[in-house]
């Protein structure tokens, strides 16, 4: 109990501390600190205060998926982005915490994610990737 406590209280000063890091920008450095990143500024300031909590819960639900983040980031930066950018803009993340929780995510994500199809899309690429590692002999999957 007293480790949650202590990792709530962490995270949410650190979020705190990023907001204000953000606001202490004028526009101009937002502005080129979203394009640096490939966010356009609004996301960028929500993303920032939403914090990483979303972060953590896809990385989750990317592993009862058999996808891998970093490798999805080494693979195509842009999709994990976009997947980050999705996730903590969802609006069913106790849902989706539930269906972690209970072993469910895997059988029933498609019916909640707003990230379902890229997944989806990932999923179908590791599979190929996997089919041509077994005749290849490499490893390079998702």
């Amino acid at each position: 109990m007293a480790y949650d406590f202590a990792e709530t209280l962490r995270r949410r000063l650190s979020r705190w501390i990023a907001v204000r890091e953000l606001r202490s920008l004028d526009r101009i450095q937002r502005g080129e600190l979203a394009r640096d990143i490939g966010l356009p500024e609004d996301v960028l300031g929500r993303l920032i205060a939403r914090g990483g909590r979303t972060d953590d819960q896809s990385r989750r639900l990317m592993y009862a998926l058999e996808l891998d983040m970093n490798k999805v980031r080494s693979f195509d930066s842009g999709v994990a982005r976009d997947i980050n950018v999705v996730c903590s803009e969802c609006l069913v993340t106790s849902q989706c915490q539930r269906e972690l929780a209970a072993g469910t995510a895997r059988k029933n994500y498609q019916e909640y994610c707003p990230n379902a199809e890229t997944f989806d899309a990932l999923r179908q690429e590791l599979g190929r990737s996997r089919r041509q590692d077994r005749t290849t002999g490499t490893n390079q999957s998702i």
